[in-house]
């Protein structure tokens, strides 16, 4: 994927910030960067990799607690610290246009 100023700039929009020129070509550059190791990243060779280690196998010897019914938190509880709330509900400024 090609890191370009309008890429950026659309990123930048979607985060609700203002970026001078300077910035955009700043995070141009920085992004580009990263995708680049990233993209060395899947060069490398994972043929002596232990078998685990190359797909999602590892995941079946993680233990997993056994799943039990508990009674939910109060919500009075859980509302106590937040700044505003609708009913029993956070409530949130709206982010996605």
């Amino acid at each position: 994927m090609k890191i370009d100023a309008e890429l950026v700039k659309h990123i930048a929009n979607l985060a609700h910030l203002e970026l001078t020129s300077d910035e955009v070509t700043y995070y141009e550059t920085q992004l580009s960067k990263v995708l680049g190791y990233v993209a060395m990243l899947d060069q490398m060779p994972t043929d002596s990799l232990e078998e685990g280690w190359r797909d999602d196998t590892h995941r079946a010897a993680m233990p997993e607690r056994q799943d039990a019914e508990a009674p939910s938190l109060d919500p009075e509880l859980a509302l106590a610290a937040a700044p505003q709330r609708t009913g029993t509900a956070f409530q949130v400024p709206r982010i996605i246009d």
